[in-house]
């Protein structure tokens, strides 16, 4: 247990070393900061445009009337701009770091590979984005039915991490290859292809498809089932289903990521 402990708290101290870096490096190009954060807020407009027209002319999506897509458009913005300070860089980069042999470095340090390899780089421009989208959400929940309450919050500090956690574990999912066959490009295609899908509500999709984007590719927990927690009846059950999915997957990907170290055979 203490052994566990000391490693959790090393790897904390080392994403803080990974953060100063990172920032020192980012805050030398501010001017790039701020077409970033431009071009991302252009991406969000396309969104909220989206669904705004659709309303026009529905009443309601999926059972979703336009309060409760709001909401859930600002659960996607949150966890999205987690995931691009955290972990983007990294595995937009990792096919390329391990073709050109960096991963043998790696392999050789007395820290976890995988944290050096998926969490290294931080973004911390994209904190910008974080920023708009607590703000999105501080406008969009009192405009629900219900109102705002305390009890949202505390269920947002729960869901947004489950939501993280399950994004990550899914692009480590479809990065292992990587490590294991010579060419994964198009595998990262694949994995692009079933985030779209978990961009838009699960409702919205038949029963099939909401079995394969909330069970076996579970991207539907990113943000719709998060938002269902915000949007509808507080649901006990499906709140433990999300944690049971983050936990279950990360523990499943990182098995997977040490049983293909054990067979990385260099660049």
């Amino acid at each position: 247990m203490k052994t566990r402990l000391h490693s959790f708290v090393k790897a904390l101290r080392l994403e803080w070393i990974f953060f100063t870096l990172s920032a020192i490096t980012d805050l030398g190009m501010r001017f790039n900061l701020l077409l970033q954060f431009m071009n991302d807020i252009l991406w969000y407009s396309v969104q909220i445009a989206l669904f705004e027209a659709l309303y026009l002319h529905v009443d309601a999506l999926g059972g979703w009337s336009l309060a409760d897509m709001r909401v859930f458009l600002g659960v996607i913005f949150f966890v999205d701009g987690l995931q691009m300070v955290f972990f983007e860089h990294n595995f937009n980069v990792l096919r390329e770091q391990v073709s050109q042999g960096d991963m043998e470095l790696m392999l050789l340090k007395p820290v976890s590979t995988q944290q050096l390899m998926t969490t290294r780089r931080l973004q911390c421009g994209y904190l910008l984005n974080v920023i708009f989208a607590v703000a999105w959400l501080s406008w969009s929940l009192p405009m629900l039915p219900g109102g705002f309450s305390l009890s949202m919050l505390a269920t947002l500090v729960l869901v947004v991490p489950a939501g993280l956690a399950i994004f990550y574990a899914i692009r480590l999912l479809f990065s292992i290859p990587t490590l294991i066959i010579s060419n994964s490009e198009h595998i990262g295609e694949i994995s692009m292809s079933f985030f779209r899908l978990g961009f838009r509500p699960d409702r919205l999709y038949g029963p099939g498809l909401r079995y394969l984007i909330l069970i076996v590719i579970p991207v539907g927990m990113i943000a719709s089932v998060p938002a269902r927690l915000l949007i509808e009846p507080f649901d006990v059950w499906l709140l433990a289903g999300l944690l049971g999915m983050s936990g279950l997957f990360l523990f499943i990907t990182n098995r997977l990521w040490h049983w293909s170290i054990k067979r990385y055979c260099s660049a």
